[in-house]
């Protein structure tokens, strides 16, 4: 049965304009005064058929200006199909919605009326709303320590209310490519007509791995893909974005000192800013800090040192997005920082290669007893069981390696560990700048380049002093390699995303930092023995490589302790197997099973919720503690225009649907199919034409009896 809705319901009241036609021939209708003239007698058989000619045509005219403003009142009234035809056995065309609710934490950004979230969670009911019994529905939630809330198909609509009203902004970032891929294939199992994905977000372009990240997401045709825009993000926020512990040579073996970072992502200045350093439920030390729009500023605050696990958090004035104004650590009390040398290159002094020079440096006794325990393995020998107990790993003159070793390495650096990169002569240039270098750092080496039979050197300057690399060691850095010589380098160019924190006396970069997922990156464009340079015959060479190593350390889960919300935890432990119950920070337990790795325990814990210190426990005894934190690329407050969305969105219908915009037209605009108001309003637009005609036929034929009754008068 054919069915019609109207989108603009309203104008269905100028159908009442349809009666002015007739009202006005009603009023315009006079009786006619008889008059009797004897020689009318003979045309008096003619009158009847011409009157019944002229009552015809206007009745017509009638007609015609009536259904001149009917097609007119419904072409503005927006009439559309309904299911009737468009095969629905049932007379409507039956609908499969999947809702994805974007509950990633900047959701939680708060507005007079509430917050972001609160804003989805009336969208979500409202797209509830438009559907009807019969209807099936999915609802998924989009973030990093999320799943499907209603992952099969489901009728009961109020189950589904229920279910988002009981939501809550979770914790971890968006994730908005996987949401929407995953609802695309929920979807592609529906026989129903209608297929439709309600994306309830606030457009934040951190959800989809920031501007540069170029995900797209492949729909099916058949679906149509609503993007609804709750709100805008606040034009404040400041995050707490790294706290580390960088106890190290330059400081007191009384005090603990952490360096931590805070970042203005809002377009104002913060004046005096307070920052907190808490521990054990006391304040240790503040400090104030003045941040203009887009800045970053670094603190440095001291706690005593302590024996044993500790476990704090560091505060900023609470704004908009609260979750992001503060940061846990914690530290389990180990002073050993476990690195892996992978040694490669020629032997050039006594049979040593540079991988031992920088062993030897950072642990010369082989017992861990500078707080620093090296593993050296051959670049073959790189595996799981090696780099999982690393904090940081050192490639000493590796010429190259295998696809198995660069991808455990890859991912190695990308969940949080360090990577200290030592150039060499038997480095393979090809491989480096092809393979390596593009997966952590945006530089490209050219060869090797300097004066090595002796006859002149290069010189060592630092370029950012007050890096913290170099910080901790209380200004002595530039002085500790004022006397180191380089006969030869290896030369490079350096693209935007990384930072030169030394350059040498040939203006050619010395020391490049980069980031690559949560792990650091360092390049030293020299090799860690006396091929090219005495630096590891300096006094410097010591301190400096401490520095490093911790200083990469202190970015991963082993300087910092720290594991991001929907992230996994890989803690190893003390003792022997045995199960260990994990707390998290609301209080509940769950039970881990250890596995064995080179005979210590080893625990994973997946799927992190919440943002808070977490325990490990066996029995009564606390073995482990880390910290889990916010992932504050979600902090950031940039959206995506939806020229920008159109370009990361394939296959299907996309239509964008604002705050103030209201859904139920816009939804009902594409569900029922195409629009019949322009057809209605060519109808009208013909009836107005063919009015025109009759009125001006009407006129001529009036004239041109006229003119006969002036001949023959």
């Amino acid at each position: 049965m054919l069915g019609l809705t109207f989108l603009n319901s309203i104008f269905l009241a100028g159908l009442a304009a349809a009666a002015l036609p007739v009202i006005i021939h009603l009023l315009h209708r006079r009786p006619a005064r008889q008059v009797d003239f004897g020689w009318l007698r003979f045309v008096t058989q003619l009158q009847p058929r011409r009157t019944r000619r002229v009552r015809m045509q206007e009745i017509l005219l009638l007609v015609v200006r009536i259904l001149l403003l009917v097609f007119l009142s419904l072409a503005l009234a927006r009439p559309a199909l309904k299911g009737g035809l468009l095969g629905a056995s049932e007379g409507r065309a039956r609908t499969t919605a999947c809702i994805v609710m974007d509950h990633s934490y900047s959701m939680s950004a708060r507005m007079e009326t509430g917050t972001l979230f609160d804003l989805a969670k009336q969208r979500a009911q409202e797209v509830l709303s438009l559907l009807e019994p019969g209807d099936e529905v999915v609802l998924l939630a989009s973030g990093s320590a999320s799943g499907p809330v209603v992952a099969d198909p489901v009728r009961d609509l109020g189950f589904v209310g229920r279910r988002i009203e009981s939501l809550e902004v979770s914790s971890g970032k968006g994730e908005a490519v996987a949401a929407l891929e995953e609802a695309g294939r929920g979807l592609e199992t529906s026989d129903n007509l209608n297929k439709e994905i309600y994306f309830i977000t606030d457009s934040q372009e951190a959800s989809w791995g920031g501007r540069k990240d170029g995900s797209r997401v492949n729909l099916a045709e058949d679906v149509t893909l609503y993007w609804v825009r709750v709100g805008d993000l606040p034009e404040a926020n400041v995050a707490v974005v790294r706290v580390e512990a960088v106890e190290t040579l330059g400081v007191g073996a009384d005090n603990r000192l952490f360096q931590v970072v805070v970042r203005n992502l809002g377009n104002q200045p913060r004046r005096s800013l307070l920052v907190e350093l808490e521990c054990g439920g006391e304040m240790k030390d503040q400090s104030l800090v003045d941040l203009e729009a887009g800045a970053a500023a670094s603190v440095l605050l001291r706690m005593e040192q302590t024996t044993g696990p500790v476990a704090g958090v560091v505060r900023i004035a609470g704004d908009a997005i609260p979750v992001d104004d503060t940061r846990y650590f914690g530290l389990s009390g180990s002073e050993s920082v476990r690195v892996l040398v992978v040694g490669g290159g020629s032997t050039v002094l006594r049979g040593r290669s540079s991988g031992f020079f920088a062993g030897v440096a950072l642990d010369p006794e082989g017992e861990g007893s500078a707080g620093i325990r090296v593993s050296l393995v051959r670049p073959g020998e790189i595996s799981s069981g090696e780099l999982d107990p690393a904090a940081v790993v050192i490639l000493a003159d590796v010429p190259r390696l295998e696809p198995v070793q660069m991808d455990l390495l890859r991912q190695f650096v990308r969940r949080g560990g360090g990577l200290l990169i030592l150039a060499g002569p038997g480095l393979d240039l090809g491989f480096y700048n092809r393979t390596l270098l593009p997966e952590f750092l945006d530089l490209t080496l050219l060869g090797p380049e300097g004066n090595v039979d002796g006859n002149g050197f290069l010189r060592f300057r630092l370029l950012r002093a007050g890096h913290p690399m170099f910080r901790t060691l209380r200004g002595e850095a530039e002085n500790l390699l004022d006397d180191v010589h380089f006969w030869k380098v290896m030369a490079s160019r350096v693209g935007e995303d990384v930072s030169v924190l030394a350059e040498f006396s040939n203006h050619r970069p010395a020391l490049i930092e980069g980031q690559s997922g949560r792990g650091r990156v360092l390049f030293l464009a020299t090799s860690a023995d006396p091929a090219w340079t005495d630096l590891p015959l300096s006094g410097g060479f010591v301190p400096v490589l401490h520095e490093a190593v911790r200083y990469l350390s202190s970015g991963s889960g082993w300087g910092e302790e720290s594991y991001p919300v929907g992230g996994s935890a890989g803690v190893m432990l003390s003792g022997g197997r045995g199960g260990v119950i994990g707390v998290d920070p609301t209080g509940e337990e769950i039970l881990l099973e250890p596995h064995m790795v080179e005979g210590r325990a080893r625990v994973r814990w997946d799927h992190l919720e919440y943002p808070g210190i977490h325990l490990l426990r066996r029995g009564d005894e606390e073995v482990a503690r880390f910290a889990v934190n916010v992932e504050t690329a979600e902090s950031a407050l940039d959206v995506l225009d939806r020229e920008e969305t159109e370009a990361r969105i394939s296959g299907g219908r996309l239509k964008f649907i604002g705050p103030d915009d209201d859904l139920e037209t816009e939804v009902t605009t594409l569900r029922y199919g195409r629009e019949l108001g322009s057809a209605f309003l060519w109808a009208a637009f013909g009836f107005l034409a063919l009015e025109t005609w009759m009125i001006r036929g009407r006129r001529k034929k009036d004239s041109a009896d006229k003119l006969r009754r002036e001949l023959f008068r």
